[in-house]
């Protein structure tokens, strides 16, 4: 018998601007260790792409993209950089002078907010649905017993 666990993990078909399919994602969106991995990485990232200066050399751009790919890996604990980057740099410009990186944190971090904030609301309500028995604080006294 093999044992088989639930984690909670969703699948996400990304697609480019264009609609072309680049992969699928599998990511459980309500762990709430994605967003303290979302921040630092974020942070991580940002740094990084700051750090490249006008006279940044080849290999430290690439060290640079390498480096930024890890930590979006790092974020969802798979190869997620494959599918959202599909054999770019994640330093790419963009028309509007954005970089790709940039445009992989804007598309994952609402899904993000929104899955951890449906997790919470579901909590809440198994919470409350366990311990509503225990609310009515007479419930269970003896005939004459105060609360």
């Amino acid at each position: 018998m093999e044992p088989k666990i639930d984690r909670g993990l969703k699948s996400y078909e990304v697609t480019d601007a264009d609609g072309t399919p680049l992969g699928t994602i599998y990511i459980n969106p309500a762990d709430v260790g994605i967003v303290a991995r979302l921040e630092e990485a974020g942070n991580a990232i940002q740094k990084l792409a700051d750090g490249l200066t006008d006279d940044a050399q080849i290999s430290d751009v690439v060290d640079a993209d390498q480096a930024i790919k890890a930590q979006v890996d790092y974020i969802f604990g798979s190869k997620a950089s494959d599918v959202f980057f599909k054999g770019i740099s994640a330093l790419a410009l963009l028309p509007d002078g954005t970089m790709v990186f940039e445009k992989v944190l804007q598309a994952i971090v609402p899904i993000i907010q929104d899955a951890v904030g449906d997790a919470v609301k579901a909590c809440q309500k198994r919470v409350q649905t366990r311990t509503a028995a225990y609310a009515d604080k007479t419930k269970g006294l003896a005939p004459g017993q105060k609360a």
